[in-house]
């Protein structure tokens, strides 16, 4: 059984109404853990885990680093409730093609995950840097799909969420949980990065000239877009496309892309109607 898994709290419910809206016309069932009191009834299922949220907190007292613990255990969670192919993603994603040859792809592989940079960037002293993404972890935390009928990669999740419980900080050494998951091709006998610009598309894969739109379709160089990753969008300011980079300023195709769904976003804050469905 496939189904996506995505760990949202409160005030982030608008950015996982869209990238529900966006995989819903697709069927596969989603899995929401939710973190909050006012527990949205509107999705396929929630999955309440503000305990698990409260039990890191009391060691982390941090939100980011509370949450970002969490990720291993979702899918184990996910794994018990009898889903064997599972795709984990962020909240601050979208698709615009259906991913369901992933979860097939898993046939011959036991992890699809994607890199943050697939070339090296310019040394520049400009944000990201090669150092930086080193630093930082070279796969993407938020798209990556798990075969957990593989022992090995049960293994991997149990020790990740093991692991997670003390040593999911932020610098000097590790950042997060996405240090740790450069072990993952390590650990795990059948990974597979998938290397297409198209899928996972963020600030890191983007350069000067390389998103446009052609026939309708959002592309990235000559590939349709797959999935985008709005990591650190400003909505009020989509212009700068990532308060993580300041290598490059959005306009033409990537402005009016980012515009877009930055007005998604708004419609779903401001809307009245809106937050009174999910909170019913």
């Amino acid at each position: 059984m496939n189904v996506f898994v995505c760990i949202c709290s409160e005030e982030y419910l608008p950015y996982y109404q869209v990238l529900y809206d966006s995989l819903k016309p697709y069927g596969i069932k989603q899995l929401l853990y939710f973190i909050g009191e006012n527990v949205p009834t509107c999705y396929d299922e929630v999955i309440n885990i503000t305990h698990w949220y409260n039990e890191a907190n009391k060691f982390y007292n941090n939100k980011l680093q509370s949450i970002c613990s969490l990720r291993a255990r979702a899918v184990l969670d996910a794994n018990l409730k009898g889903y064997n192919k599972i795709c984990f993603t962020g909240a601050k994603l979208e698709f615009f093609q259906n991913p369901k040859n992933y979860f097939y792809d898993l046939i011959n592989s036991d992890v699809i995950y994607t890199p943050h940079i697939i070339e090296p960037l310019p040394e520049d002293g400009l944000f990201p840097s090669n150092a930086s993404v080193s630093f930082t972890g070279h796969i993407s935390t938020d798209l990556i799909f798990f075969n957990t009928t593989s022992e090995k990669v049960i293994k991997f999740l149990k020790w990740q969420d093991n692991i997670m419980q003390t040593q999911c900080v932020n610098g000097p050494k590790t950042y997060l949980d996405q240090s740790w998951l450069n072990f993952l091709p390590s650990f795990v006998d059948f990974t597979h990065m998938d290397r297409n610009p198209a899928l996972n598309c963020a600030y890191w894969r983007l350069n000067d000239n390389n998103f446009h739109k052609s026939n309708d379709m959002w592309c990235i160089e000559d590939n349709p877009l797959i999935a985008f990753q709005y990591s650190g969008l400003d909505i009020n300011n989509p212009k700068g496309i990532s308060t993580h980079q300041n290598r490059y300023t959005a306009s033409g195709d990537l402005l009016e892309f980012l515009t877009i769904y930055s007005d998604k976003i708004k419609k779903y804050q401001f809307n009245n109607n809106f937050e009174k469905k999910l909170l019913a």
